[in-house]
């Protein structure tokens, strides 16, 4: 039935996912990066989650308990991705210098990870309001929160875009002998510039 949901695909991701985690969980040791390796072993874990819930209800579409892992992991689970991504402009914005940032790196860090944390409860507070409804409009209420909680997280995603588009226009501005003489090397790398274009598109040079 159209309703129930697909074992090889949910089953496919699942593994992906956990080879990820295993992956970034490998790197982050290897390279120290505890911060960015806190949230996206919280993602990528939940993501896990959110397929295993998956994989589950195609045996017994009607198990609540596993309906409840699939949305609660999936729905959470990006904020943790977007809290290291968060953490990457940061460290990006002091490879060219902080003069040229409208923003101090941490206060970036700060700003976006709160608006996580915010809509993170927010969800939190509708999932649980809606799985121990007793009546409609309960759960309907539960529902609303969970949505204001991802419809501010994606207003905040779009602000840290703009953001992080204003700070691509002020490096493109700025002359190289202007930029953070540190770093110059790695910003010559090719790998960096990669890095760059696969977290936030084309890359600041």
């Amino acid at each position: 039935m159209d309703y129930i949901p697909s074992f090889g695909g949910n089953l496919f991701y699942l593994i992906v996912f956990a080879l990820l985690l295993i992956a970034q969980l490998g790197l982050g040791i290897f390279y120290k990066t505890w911060g960015f390796l806190g949230g996206m072993f919280g993602g990528l874990a939940l993501e896990l989650l959110g397929y295993l819930g998956r994989v589950l209800l195609h045996e017994d579409v009607f198990e609540f308990d596993n309906f409840l892992l699939y949305l609660i992991c999936l729905t959470i689970g990006p904020a943790f991705l977007s809290a290291s991504i968060y953490l990457c402009l940061a460290r990006i914005i002091m490879v060219y210098g902080e003069g040229i940032s409208r923003l101090r790196p941490r206060t970036y860090t700060l700003l976006f990870v709160s608006c996580d944390f915010l809509s993170l409860l927010l969800q939190a507070v509708g999932g649980a309001l809606a799985a121990t409804a007793d009546t409609h409009e309960d759960s309907k209420m539960g529902t609303n929160i969970m949505v204001a909680g991802l419809a501010f997280q994606v207003f905040s995603l779009l602000l840290f875009m703009g953001l992080w588009a204003e700070f691509v226009m002020r490096v493109k501005k700025t002359p190289e002998a202007m930029r953070n003489e540190k770093f110059g090397n790695l910003r010559a790398l090719k790998k960096f510039k990669f890095f760059q274009y696969c977290k936030f598109g084309p890359s600041t040079v």
